[in-house]
Formats: structure tokens, C-alpha cells, sequence
């Protein structure tokens, strides 16, 4: 199950599809009960996994719910086969819609059901189209079945009746009228003495159109006494309608034809009701498989274009190639401007896709800022990656609407398949994951899909999985390195560094794991469980004997915009000039609004020190280092290095170290390798050092046997 487990969340989380996982009770296979579903599931059906884990599945079963299909879904589980039904599912608050459901059964090598998987999505909208236009058809059949028979009547009953309500017209084999009713008079406008005498083509048709009773006359003679057709009429006032159109042949004793009697009915009305019909069908048919706002095709209709697209790769033995391409900052667009503008970037972009694609290429919309490029590939498929930045460029364009300018970026994964057989499921999945790397990175950029981004995303799916397990048992841990007064060489801090301490996987950094804090909106509960362990290794430190250096800590700047840090800090009794918090300073010097700012002198009131991380790396402005005020500044790893060896990178170390003298903020080296690192960062005047030269990062048991070695009563900075 570990492994099935795995494939099915991995497919759950990039599909649209509602995904339900039931188990078959060992008692009684027959019977099942939830045990996963995704977060299409929950959107579409209101439940969340908590909600339903080990209930039965017929919680979605309802009042509207038919008999008929929960016994064919009962049949098919009884059975232990797949089916694919039209059900009638009920959401949480009771609103039933109607689900295209397909059942799998998983089997254990035994054959036995272990599992259920199902699969549906909403298709209301379209029942409710195919029953009105079923409803519709039925009416349509009806009418003209009615209409038949009152055809077939007149021509044998009524077909020379003075009064009849069709028009009426007898003619000899010349198609001279010869005798006509009232209501073909009155239909066409032409006066009776106009009528008898004349051609009935002159009195009905245009002098370019073909004269249809004719043809209906000969070929009635041919295969029997009568002909039907609907005909194209003009009245003598040129207004045009049309008729369903009997033409009855008359014949002598011998069977020769003598007569024609023509009878016709308007149905003007009818057909125009039919071809709204049909084109409602057109419109229904093509609005289920295209974007309504750009034109393009939809998810479906992707999904049917890139099925014909890998046919025809296939047949001529080339590859295919899926972009997937998502608008960066589109969001801020339609809060800032409103809809409409968000309606104009879409619409701009779609018309520079369509600009850019040839003829063995297509773009589709999937989704509110998401788009879709295939294509058929050239040879190898190099060129995908050429064409990928053109597109990012052009498509990157900002687009004007009205007096402003709305700007956004553009990120593209894309995925190859060099030859078929294609798995298109697996493309799209495979364009996914290199769209995910792609925005991960910082967004508008292009990434190709490889083997790797499949194996780390997989990675990155498990530890997600992982991780509130993590915090709950406690597996995050701080390792700490000294940092060292530059003067006297002794411990005046060290810095907390936070460790995923894994029961199968030994040490993970935090580059694998801290951006999960934010997708996971666990910013907040990792914060504090980092506090809260650094205050606990603070209390072994004093228990061992030593006086603790202040620590510092890295801090999310988004976590002190929350309005309830304050009161979390206070709920601590953090010591006064126990803690630093460490911030970033590229994400964080000029977003400063006045709520942070209140926070970080609250902060400073209760003792806590603010340091600027990975200072130099930013564009961070000098007021915006007024404004926040930090007590000391940490110049990046990566100005220290090279300033070793090159003056201009030297000059460059000694401006970030003379604007934090400047401002009133020391500053701390990071970095420091060797003893070369640690003789130009004093030269320069840094405060404190800290690298690897001095100690590498150690549990807290390392720090209380260095700080011992060192003879250590921690000093102050």
C-alpha cells in the first residue's frame, strides 16, 4: 500500500479529477470504507479527510440519488469489477449534483480487493444541457411526425380543398398552375387571375435559384406517386419563408402523369426552431471543450487535441513536446486593477501565443492564469527550449489597459517525449513538475523536465507528508556555531541552526525542507518549536555551568506581520539579551510597513536583538536600513571570499562594512574559512566572526564542551 499510496497521492495532487480511496473490509470485501481522498474531493464535495475516514462511501448518497444506480454500483463491488456510471452524489450541505463516476478495484496478489479507487467530477451542467436538448429533440420529432401525418391526409383527402390551410396548387405535367386555393394566394400575394395560367416557378422561386418541385416531379414519376422536400419560397413582396413541399403525380388508366398536386405547409417557425437547435448543440459542443473568454481550448479540450496531435506524431514516427506556462503576479493584477484588466491579459497573451505557433502546434487555457503549449517535434527537440524563451520574452510583454500597464512575468516547464508510444497523462505530469521547479526558483524562467525534478519532487511529496509528523515527535533540532569577537577572540554569540533530525534518513538541511514551511502555511508552528527548543538548550548551557552567548535565531519576516508573535514571546519569559532574531535582508529592509516595524520595537523592548542576514546580497535600500534599525548587520559568505584575492570585491567588502560603522551597526563576517578570511575581515572592521575557520555547526552538547574548552564565562558583543 506504501508504494500505491504514494503513486495515487502524487497523481492526486496535480489532477482536477476527485479522487476517493476506499479499503474492502477483510470481514466482508463488499463493504468499504474511506481511507484517502484529494483536495479536488474535498473542493467539489465539501468533505474533508478528517471528516469522512472510515465511513462508507454512501455518504454521498442522497434523496436525488436513483435505486437503479447504487445497485449497479453495489453489483460492480459484489463483483469486484470496474464500472463507469452517472450517479446523482450529494454534497456535504445536502445540494446533489450529478457525477461521472469510474470504480477501480486494486487487487492484492492474491486477487482479492484490497482497494477501491474512484474517480468523477461534476458534469450537472452538462446532464442539464443534454436533457433540455433531449427535451427539445422530442418535441421537434414529435411536431414534425404530427405534420407528416397531416401531409399524408391532405394529399389524399383534402389535397383540392377550397378551404384547406396549406397552400394547394394543381398543375399539368409543364408545371402550368391550373387550379390554386386560397391560401397559396394568400401566401404568395399574387392576385387568382395572376395565379392560374402562370408558371409555378415564377410565382415561388428567384431567378437563381433551382426550381426544386421539378426535381421533387421526376423523381416522384420514377420511384412512386409522391415526393417530399423542404423548399426555399419568395412572396411577390419578396419576403422569404419556407415550406415542406408534396409534390403527388396524377396519372391516366395508362399511368401516364397527367397532374401534379402540390401541397405545402410554412414551417418557417419549425425551421428556424431546428437551427437554433443545432446550433445550440454546435455551441454546447464547442463551449465544453473551449475557454469561453480566450477561445481556446479548455482542460478537455486539451486533452482531445493532444490525443489527435500524438496520432498524427505517431503516424509520421516524430515526438511531442507539452509547455505548460503559468502568469506570475496575475493575482496582484486583478486585485489592483479589477477582472476586466486580468480579462485583457489574458486575452493579450493569447493572442501573442496564437502569433507565435505554426501549424504542427496548438495552445490551450487550463486554468485562471494557466496555459498550455503543444507541439510536434523537429528532429530531436532541441529547438523546444529556443521556442520556450521566445515565448517567455513575448509573452512577458507588459499589456496596457486603459492609463495603466499591467506588468507580470511568465514561468514555463516543459516536457518531451521523443517517441511513441505517448503517455499523455504522464507528459502533462512531467510539465508539471518542471513548472513547480520553475516557480520555486523564483519564477519567470524556463525549465525542461528531467528524471532528477521527478525523483526530487517525489522526495519533496514524502517529506511533505512528513513534516507535521516532524514537528509534533519533536525531530527538528538546532546546531549551533560560535561566533567570535573579532578583538579578543572570545564567544560572544552563536547562531541557532535548524536540522530535520529524520528517523530513516539521518540529517536533512534546511534547504530541503524550509520552503515547505511556507506552502504548508507552518511558518508559525516551526518559529515558535525553534524558539522554544533554543531556549531549552539555553537552560542546559547554564545548567552545564557556562554562561550563555546570545543566540541567534532566523525569523520569517512574513511572522512579524502575525498580530499574535508579541503575545507568544511574552507567553515564553524570554530572558532580556537572551535572543537575536535573524532576518533576510532581500526579502525584507524595504517590505518594512509600520506593523513591522512596531513589532521589532516591541522586540527591542523586551531585549531581543534584530540582525539583518546575508546583508549585500539584496537591493535593499540605505533608508530602508534606517528605517529598521538593526543591531547588527551579517555580511553575506559570498563578499568575503573573493575579496581575498580581488581589490575591487575587497573595496566592495569594506562599503558594506563601513555603512553599517556609518549607520551605528556592527558587523558580523560570515564565512570565514580561513585564517586569511578572518585577518582581512578585521582589517576591515568587522565586529564578530563566524565560520568554519573558528567551529563548525554542533549540538548542544558540542557547544557546552567548546565553551568549557575555551574557558568560557560568555562575554558580551
Amino acid at each position: 500500500m506504501v508504494q500505491f499510496d504514494a503513486i495515487i497521492r502524487n497523481i492526486g495532487a496535480y489532477t482536477s479529477d476527485s479522487i476517493l480511496i476506499t479499503r474492502a473490509a477483510a470481514a466482508d470485501p463488499r463493504k468499504r470504507e474511506i481511507v484517502w481522498c484529494n483536495q479536488a474531493f474535498t473542493n467539489l464535495t465539501g468533505y474533508s479527510l478528517d471528516d469522512i475516514r472510515g465511513l462508507c462511501p454512501d455518504i454521498l448518497y442522497g434523496e436525488a440519488t436513483e435505486p437503479a444506480a447504487i445497485e449497479k454500483i453495489e453489483a460492480a463491488v459484489e463483483a469486484a469489477i470496474p464500472c463507469n456510471i452517472l450517479v446523482v452524489y450529494h454534497r456535504r450541505d445536502g445540494d446533489p449534483y450529478h457525477a461521472d463516476l469510474t470504480l477501480t478495484p486494486v487487487k492484492d496478489p492474491s486477487g482479492m480487493v484490497s482497494y477501491w479507487v474512484s474517480t468523477h467530477w461534476d458534469v450537472t451542467d452538462r446532464v442539464r444541457r443534454e436533457n433540455d436538448l433531449a427535451e427539445r429533440n422530442a418535441a421537434l420529432k414529435a411536431s414534425e411526425l404530427k405534420m407528416q401525418e397531416e401531409r399524408i391526409q391532405l394529399a389524399g383527402v383534402a389535397a383540392v380543398a377550397e378551404y384547406a390551410q396549406d397552400m394547394i396548387t394543381i398543375t399539368d405535367t409543364d408545371f402550368r398552375i391550373l387550379w390554386a386555393n386560397d391560401a397559396f394566394v394568400a401566401k404568395t400575394g399574387f392576385p387568382m387571375a395572376a395565379v392560374r395560367g402562370a408558371l409555378h416557378s415564377d410565382l415561388l422561386a428567384k431567378k437563381s435559384e433551382r426550381y426544386t418541385a421539378e426535381e421533387m416531379a421526376a423523381k416522384a414519376i420514377e420511384d412512386g406517386d409522391f415526393e417530399d422536400a423542404e423548399v426555399h419560397n419568395t412572396a411577390r413582396d419578396g419576403t422569404e419563408y419556407w415550406t415542406h413541399l408534396r409534390v403527388t403525380v396524377q396519372r391516366d388508366q395508362d399511368g401516364w402523369p397527367t397532374r401534379f398536386i402540390m401541397v405545402e405547409r410554412d414551417v418557417t417557425d419549425e425551421r428556424r426552431q431546428r437551427l437554433d437547435l443545432e446550433r445550440s448543440r454546435r455551441e454546447i459542443k464547442i463551449a465544453a471543450v473551449h475557454d469561453p473568454l480566450t477561445g481556446l481550448p479548455n482542460r478537455r479540450g486539451l486533452e482531445e487535441a493532444l490525443a489527435r496531435m500524438a496520432r498524427e506524431a505517431e503516424t509520421i514516427g516524430k515526438g511531442i513536446g507539452l509547455m505548460h506556462l503559468d502568469l506570475d503576479h496575475f493575482k496582484e493584477i486583478n486585485d489592483t486593477l479589477g477582472h476586466a484588466a486580468g480579462d485583457a491579459v489574458l486575452q493579450a497573451v493569447t493572442d501573442r501565443l496564437q502569433a507565435m505557433l505554426g501549424p504542427n502546434s496548438f495552445a490551450a487555457r487550463i486554468g485562471g492564469d494557466e496555459f498550455t503549449v503543444a507541439l510536434i517535434l523537429r528532429k530531436d527537440g532541441t529547438f523546444v527550449d529556443v521556442f520556450a524563451h521566445r515565448l517567455l520574452t513575448s509573452i512577458g510583454r507588459p499589456v496596457t489597459f486603459g492609463a495603466a500597464e499591467c506588468r507580470f512575468g511568465v514561468s514555463i516547464g516543459y516536457a518531451l517525449q521523443r517517441e511513441p508510444p505517448f503517455d499523455l497523462s504522464e507528459l502533462m505530469v512531467q510539465a508539471d513538475i518542471a513548472l513547480y521547479r520553475v516557480k520555486a526558483e523564483g519564477r519567470n524562467g524556463v525549465q525542461a523536465f528531467t528524471p532528477e525534478l521527478a525523483a526530487q519532487t517525489r522526495r519533496r511529496k514524502v517529506l511533505s507528508d512528513e513534516f507535521n509528523i516532524a514537528l509534533e515527535h519533536g525531530q527538528f533540532k538546532c546546531f549551533y556555531q560560535p561566533q567570535i569577537c573579532a578583538e579578543t577572540g572570545s564567544v560572544v554569540g552563536a547562531e541557532a541552526l535548524v536540522r530535520w533530525q529524520h528517523p530513516t534518513e539521518g540529517l536533512i538541511g534546511p534547504d530541503q525542507f524550509l520552503a515547505l514551511t511556507r506552502e504548508l502555511n507552518l511558518e508559525a508552528q516551526m518559529d515558535r518549536r525553534v524558539l522554544e527548543t533554543v531556549l531549552e538548550d539555553r537552560a542546559r548551557l547554564i545548567a552545564a555551568g557556562c554562561v550563555p552567548p546570545r543566540l541567534s535565531v532566523n525569523v520569517s519576516s512574513r511572522r512579524l506581520r502575525t498580530p499574535d508573535l508579541i503575545d507568544e514571546i511574552d507567553a515564553l519569559e524570554i530572558p532580556k539579551d537572551a535572543l537575536s532574531f535573524e532576518l533576510v535582508e532581500s526579502t525584507f529592509l524595504d517590505d518594512s510597513d509600520q506593523r513591522t516595524l512596531w513589532t521589532l520595537e516591541a522586540l527591542r523592548e523586551r531585549g531581543i536583538g534584530i540582525e539583518i542576514d546575508d546583508f549585500g546580497t539584496g537591493h535593499a535600500s540605505i533608508m530602508g536600513l534606517v528605517r529598521v534599525a538593526p543591531d547588527r548587520l551579517k555580511t553575506d559568505r559570498s563578499l568575503l571570499e573573493p575579496a581575498v584575492t580581488d581589490d575591487r570585491r575587497r573595496r566592495l567588502f569594506r562599503l558594506m562594512v563601513e555603512i553599517g560603522d556609518t549607520l551605528g551597526i556592527s558587523v558580523t563576517a560570515e564565512g570565514v574559512e580561513t585564517e586569511e578570511h578572518a585577518r582581512l575581515a578585521r582589517e576591515e572592521g568587522c565586529s564578530v566572526l563566524q565560520g568554519f575557520h573558528f567551529a563548525e555547526p554542533m549540538a548542544i552538547g558540542g557547544l557546552v564542551g567548546y565553551l568549557s574548552a575555551s574557558g568560557m564565562a560568555a562575554g558580551v558583543a
